[in-house]
């Protein structure tokens, strides 16, 4: 008597933690990754996020319903240019602008955005172009993070408004302590993804300076 109700016991513990996992999968928001597969970043937001390759898709399948959002683990030149421009020239590309579109969430890794590798030997001309193609990206919506666990649990099935937001609020930069703020101090920052600089209200923003912030789209907040 005693071992049956062990074993009802026992059964009853399986039944209740299949139902539980049956129901997390059901409820884990899915992000299609366009690029190599993060694996060694996956293991503490498997809970959360189901993170699906595009390459595993069906190749006649012309659309993916019922994903949350996109990671972009390798941006190259090309698909840089590409998606600024807003003229797709890969499936992967048009799978994008499409998201975009529909105010998908979409992230881009930092490190693997290819430009940024020629910093040192790029012709400047270029590199600023390059630049200004990624500007372009993420004010179309596109936001840069380092780490997976960046990704915000609570904004992914939110707005483009609101993606646009939290970009500002992660990539803040402090300069409260300068008195000029010059065109060479926004550069360098600029370049590392800064999207909002901090400066004090007697500050005093030379022109080059200006031009640069008005051109870039950064955010200057005064405190």
């Amino acid at each position: 008597m005693q071992s049956q109700i062990l074993v009802d016991e026992i059964m009853e513990e399986v039944y209740r933690r299949l139902e539980s996992k049956v129901s997390q999968e059901l409820t884990r928001k899915k992000l299609i990754v366009i690029g190599p597969m993060p694996h060694s970043d996956l293991e503490n937001l498997k809970s959360i996020y189901e993170f699906i390759s595009y390459k595993q898709f069906i190749p006649d399948k012309k659309e993916i319903v019922g994903y949350e959002g996109i990671v972009i683990t390798k941006l190259t030149v090309d698909m840089l240019g590409h998606i600024a421009l807003g003229a797709a020239a890969t499936e992967e590309e048009s799978f994008i602008i499409k998201a975009l579109l529909q105010e998908k969430p979409v992230y881009m890794m930092e490190q693997g955005i290819e430009y940024r590798r020629y910093k040192k030997n790029a012709h400047k001309a270029l590199y600023t172009l390059l630049m200004d193609y990624e500007d372009k990206i993420k004010k179309y919506g596109i936001r840069c993070i380092s780490h997976l666990d960046d990704i915000p649990i609570d904004e992914i099935d939110k707005g483009n408004e609101k993606v646009q937001e939290v970009i500002r609020e992660n990539t803040k930069l402090d300069m409260t302590y300068k008195k000029l703020l010059l065109e060479s101090d926004l550069i360098k920052k600029h370049i590392e993804g800064i999207c909002t600089v901090s400066i004090s209200k007697g500050c005093i923003i030379t022109p080059l300076a200006e031009d640069y912030i008005r051109n870039h789209h950064i955010y200057i907040e005064k405190v």
